[in-house]
């Protein structure tokens, strides 16, 4: 698991700042849903889907210093991925959002 979350990084890291307002948000191990999402929230962010574990998720905003508002929050990790509204993951029953 751990492997595929480092992938993921590797992968949103080599696509570039992007253009959207997504953003991968990572707080410390262990955090609940509920933590992070408190921390979207209180840098004046969304939640746009939650990630594979309860400390990963992606947010959006269209504020340019939001990844400093969420690190300043407590995110350890906060970066912009492709497309508009982040990473597009597959819904139950294998069709894409």
């Amino acid at each position: 698991m751990m492997g595929l979350l480092v992938g993921g990084l590797l992968v949103a890291s080599l696509a570039g700042a992007g253009s959207g307002e997504g953003y991968l948000v990572v707080t410390p191990p262990g955090w609940t849903m509920a933590q992070t999402t408190s921390v979207v929230r209180a840098s004046g962010g969304r939640l746009v889907r939650p990630g594979g574990f309860s400390n990963v998720v992606i947010a959006a905003s269209a504020d340019p210093q939001f990844d400093h508002s969420l690190k300043a929050a407590g995110a350890l990790l906060a970066r912009r991925v492709p497309g508009p509204l982040g990473c597009v993951a597959p819904r139950q029953g294998g069709k894409a959002r």
